[in-house]
């Protein structure tokens, strides 16, 4: 009589396991694909104020809902992406020799 019960116990065993495994699988699956959104509006940003600073536009970031702003002291870009939202601010630095 063991080997029926251990039988339905295995049964039981995988049944409860997996509901879990899918969870997980689904949630390092989904937890994957934000960071890597969360990336791609990072490196758009920088891209962006970068380019900004080097005198080039920016058209694709402000078609993408990008806001660019630039003053004395250098460039702040920022970006929604879904709730996140991506702000970096680049100085402008002086171009003199250093040492002097």
């Amino acid at each position: 009589m063991q080997a029926g019960n251990e039988k339905g116990q295995t049964l039981v065993e995988f049944v409860l396991i997996v509901p879990v495994l899918a969870t997980v699988l689904i949630g390092s699956g989904w937890l994957l694909a934000e960071l890597h959104r969360r990336t791609e509006c990072s490196r758009k940003v920088f891209e962006a104020v970068r380019g900004t600073l080097e005198g080039m536009p920016a058209i694709d970031f402000r078609i993408a809902g990008g806001i660019l702003r630039e003053s004395e002291e250098g460039v702040e870009g920022k970006l929604r992406c879904g709730k996140h939202v991506e702000f970096l601010f680049l100085p402008k630095i002086d171009r003199r020799r250093g040492g002097r």
